[in-house]
């Protein structure tokens, strides 16, 4: 489970607690740091702020105020490079099309810290090249 990249910083942006509870728990223990955002609004501005420290955005699809696709096209505007990871409870039912937001790579949701390393090491593989 150990992810080559263990000084990075993860924003993990979900409107659950227990979703970013957990899922802080899980980054640090891969060894990243964690910023957090209950919302898109925040996650853009925490985005902004510390855009040279975030490695990747992980990103929930369906939030209340504003969905993560919009989000995710709001964060390419700010860093067109960077690398979002979408997560969705929606078992599926979202499709490939999904993806034309600029998103790297969609996770479904309940995820466990496994899934949640291998998709990391994956895409900051991806990154480096």
């Amino acid at each position: 489970m150990d992810n080559s990249n263990t000084n990075g910083t993860v924003l993990l942006v979900d409107d659950e607690p227990v979703i970013l509870d957990v899922g802080t728990m899980m980054l640090k223990k891969l060894g990243y740091n964690v910023l957090r955002a209950i919302n898109g609004k925040e996650a853009s501005r925490i985005f902004n702020d510390n855009k040279d420290a975030i490695c990747i955005v992980i990103l929930d699809i369906n939030m209340p105020d504003e969905n993560g696709v919009d989000t995710c096209m709001r964060l390419k505007e700010i860093d067109a490079n960077v690398c979002v990871l979408h997560t969705s409870g929606l078992g599926g039912g979202y499709g490939n099309d999904i993806l034309y937001c600029g998103c790297d790579r969609i996770l479904p949701k309940p995820f466990r810290i496994g899934e949640l390393s291998q998709y990391l090491k994956e895409l900051l593989e991806n990154m480096d090249m």
